[in-house]
């Protein structure tokens, strides 16, 4: 039985069915792989005639997938779903990473088109739980707010300088300078210095100020 054939145009067939059919180069047909191609540094070169793009698995390990074209506008593109697919993620030539949006502006740019709909980033742990009602949120709501979300009954902390400055209790309280929740269950607002802890009212950048 004939195992390959090539027409005049060079294309090139396989005989027997998708899951029988089998192609090692360098090495026998791996017994799952439809392609298994062995080297010290593995790649496939896909070239269009002008753009090159690269994708190589390099002697160390390492999985590289490379916009290699002449072209200033080299970008790796992402598609997911049936027929012609639609793009959900894309790097760009400059480095920027982009979801939701063909032009990142940022190193990461994460963008909703629909509207009024929130866009979050979710962040959970194996002691909040991974459901859509865990862990914390950080986005911008469905109405355009900036929002910082946590559905925990845990405190929200700002630290500089790798030390604690403020925080926000579960309840709501805010203590500043105080690494405790503020004391008293009727008090909204905590502020400790170890010298005089003081408030400061000004009226200018550079105007004068009253303490309390």
């Amino acid at each position: 039985a004939t195992a390959i054939t090539i027409d005049s145009s060079e294309n090139i067939t396989f005989a027997g069915t998708t899951q029988s059919t089998r192609l090692g180069l360098g090495v026998a047909p791996h017994g799952t792989a439809t392609l298994n191609i062995t080297s010290t540094n593995q790649n496939i070169r896909l070239n269009n005639g002008s753009e090159l793009a690269i994708i190589d698995l390099e002697s160390g390990g390492a999985l590289k997938l490379w916009s290699h074209g002449d072209s200033s506008n080299n970008e790796i593109l992402f598609y997911q779903g049936t027929g012609s697919g639609s793009e959900k993620m894309r790097i760009h030539s400059d480095g920027n990473v982009g979801i939701g949006t063909s032009s990142p502006d940022r190193k990461l740019h994460l963008n909703e088109a629909a509207s009024s709909t929130s866009n979050f980033i979710h962040l959970t742990t194996a002691a909040t739980g991974a459901t859509g009602s865990n862990g914390f949120l950080v986005g911008i709501g469905s109405a355009g707010g900036a929002e910082l979300w946590n559905y925990e009954a845990q405190p929200i902390i700002f630290a500089t300088s790798s030390s604690e400055r403020m925080r926000i209790d579960s309840s709501g309280h805010v203590g500043i300078g105080m690494t405790a929740a503020p004391v008293g269950s009727d008090t909204c607002l905590s502020i400790y210095n170890s010298a005089t802890p003081r408030i400061k009212l000004h009226n200018s950048t550079t105007g004068t100020a009253s303490s309390w």
